[in-house]
């Protein structure tokens, strides 16, 4: 009996020396002959059996220490994270050790306290072992996505996935807790599903991040793993990872309690609009009330969302709108000028329009120019456009002809692509401001009374059309007016020639990364996506598979770069560099 219990100079009894030296037969010997006679194995276990088994990826000592069903003393989830952070030595036995110790109660979701935790994590792992300290608690998930251990992700989700219901199913049938109410199992199960949720969306923030700054193969193919699970990222998670990647230190993740913030934008508005705020101009006309007495520009009844406006129309008129055809006046006033589209003449003053309308202020500037050109400006686009565009310009506001839904994107899409070439930035403006936040909503002086002034300051926690389906066509939009010539433009008409201030669609564009970050899964099956593997109608099946992964993977690798340099900072980015700083130091 003394001499069972003597310790070497590792300080191991015989047992632990016995399982450290891979021992079978001693340590089968031991537990046969010590377990009729002792009945406390904690004391006995003390120093982790399975943990020491695991590091030496002993499968066969594994099944002899859990066989016997003694294993209730061992410290299983410690020897899980043992062995999913063995990352230096491939071993085809892993995946069986994982197996195994789930089957034998291991849960790669619960959450290890850092002081249990006695392995050594490979020296590549160093942004881990700050977040251990940070967090003093470790995810056997979260280290496996860490190490780029794609096989032991896999491994845990898969046995996991198919332990859980028989473990549902036995607590259900437990004679002790046959007479508890239904509710008391659902709430059980509702508090595991919530666990194995945070997990997979803490695993997922660790391996985006090593993504990012390893750019491994293995850490996208684990994103991917765990997206097409149907994991979601929320917008907390989202701040964890914009804040990690900015001071690039894995931080604290948010605690469950705070509540969640709403995204934030505030676009710097242009120098026209404090000239001619879309409102009044230099002689103080109300240019909301000139518009409705143009002519030719009558819209349909129920047409559009500014209601105001609409009454306005039709009390003027007084007639049906299926009854009228307004008389053009043969003279035009000073200021007038007519727009031309598809052979309809349209009045317009030339003042409002400059402000608003690089191209069309410059074919004014030309005909003034020209004693023998009269004052009329042909555009080549569809007389409901020119009606659309000379709306906003007069009003601040798209006023009718907006259609809903998906349409309604791809048209805002259309109408930031002739903003461009028109060079007409307050128009791209209100597409982006109507894509994040706004939709058909009018957003005119009246409409919006006295949140007009804060119309580009946007608060918000959902979104209606930037959506997964759409995202990837609000990222290319975006993309297409930052590579053009009118960037410049806009960028010289931001309001005091702001240097800081975001290139145009940026919002709209840091939306849609947010979107994909939160349903990649949801992207992944995007008319927008397929559409870019399915580019070659003669690959095969699986070729058009790796292109696809390659694909996703690369597109997760743009979305991180952007969110790092987002121009929009989120709110608690000051509060996590100084506990970063604090990291650093450590």
């Amino acid at each position: 009996m003394k001499a069972l219990n003597l310790k070497d100079k590792n300080h191991c009894v015989p047992f632990i020396a016995a399982v450290a030296s891979d021992s079978k037969d001693i340590v089968m010997h031991l537990l046969v002959s010590r377990l009729s006679n002792r009945n406390d194995f904690g004391a006995w276990f003390a120093d982790c059996p399975l943990t020491i088994a695991c590091s030496n990826r002993s499968l066969e000592m594994l099944m002899i220490l859990i066989e016997p069903g003694y294993h209730t003393n061992y410290d299983i989830n410690r020897a899980l994270v043992e062995i999913v952070a063995k990352i230096d030595i491939s071993d085809s036995q892993d995946a069986e050790i994982i197996q195994l110790l789930i089957e034998a109660g291991a849960n790669p979701f619960a959450p290890l306290a850092v002081e249990q935790m006695s392995i050594k994590y490979p020296v590549n792992n160093i942004r881990l072992t700050q977040h251990m300290h940070l967090q003093r608690k470790i995810l056997p998930l979260a280290v496996a996505a860490c190490c780029g251990n794609i096989e032991a992700v896999k491994a845990m989700l898969n046995s996991y996935t198919l332990i859980l219901p028989s473990q549902r199913m036995s607590r259900r049938c437990d004679p002790l807790l046959r007479n508890q109410p239904g509710s008391y199992f659902e709430a059980l199960e509702k508090q595991e599903d919530d666990v194995m949720n945070s997990s997979l969306q803490t695993a997922l923030v660790h391996c985006l991040f090593e993504l990012y700054h390893e750019g491994t193969q293995s850490s996208g193919e684990i994103a991917l793993l765990i997206y097409k699970r149907g994991t979601r990222l929320p917008r907390n998670s989202i701040n964890w990872l914009e804040n990690s990647l900015r001071v690039e230190t894995l931080t604290p993740p948010p605690l469950s309690t705070v509540q969640t913030p709403p995204i934030s934008f505030h676009i710097s508005e242009c120098c026209c609009l404090s000239e001619l705020p879309g409102v009044l101009s230099e002689s103080s006309v109300e240019w909301c009330k000139v518009y409705p007495s143009l002519n030719n520009i009558l819209p349909p009844r129920n047409s559009g969302s500014c209601l105001h406006l609409e009454e306005i129309f039709y009390r003027q008129h007084s007639f049906e709108p299926a009854e009228v055809k307004l008389k053009q006046r043969s003279s035009l006033k000073e200021d007038e000028f007519h727009l031309i589209a598809e052979n309809e003449r349209i009045t317009a003053h030339k003042s409002i329009v400059s402000a608003k309308s690089g191209k069309l202020a410059a074919a004014i500037r030309f005909n003034e120019s020209r004693q023998d050109v009269p004052d009329a400006v042909h555009i080549d686009l569809p007389l409901v456009v020119a009606r659309m565009l000379l709306s906003h310009i007069y009003t601040g506001s798209i006023v009718f002809g907006l259609k809903s839904g998906e349409l309604l994107c791809h048209q805002l899409f259309e109408l930031a692509l002739l903003a461009e070439e028109y060079l007409c930035p307050t128009l791209l403006l209100e597409c982006e401001i109507r894509l994040i936040k706004y939709g058909r909503k009018c957003i005119c002086p009246h409409c919006m009374a006295h949140n007009y002034a804060n119309r580009y300051s946007i608060d918000t926690h959902s979104f209606d059309l930037i959506t997964p389906e759409t995202a990837l066509d609000v990222i290319a939009v975006a993309q297409q007016l930052e590579e053009s010539a009118a960037a410049q433009f806009y960028h010289s008409k931001q309001l005091n020639n702001n240097q800081n201030s975001a290139a145009p669609f940026h919002a709209a564009k840091m939306t849609a990364i947010t979107v994909i970050l939160m349903n990649f899964k949801a992207v992944l099956s995007s008319r927008s996506f397929l559409r870019q593997i399915q580019s070659d109608d003669m690959m095969e099946e699986d070729e058009m598979d790796a292109v696809g992964s390659e694909n996703s993977i690369l597109l997760l690798s743009m979305c991180l770069e952007e969110l790092k340099y987002n121009p929009f900072v989120t709110p608690n980015h000051q509060e996590c560099s100084v506990v970063t700083d604090a990291v650093k130091g450590s």
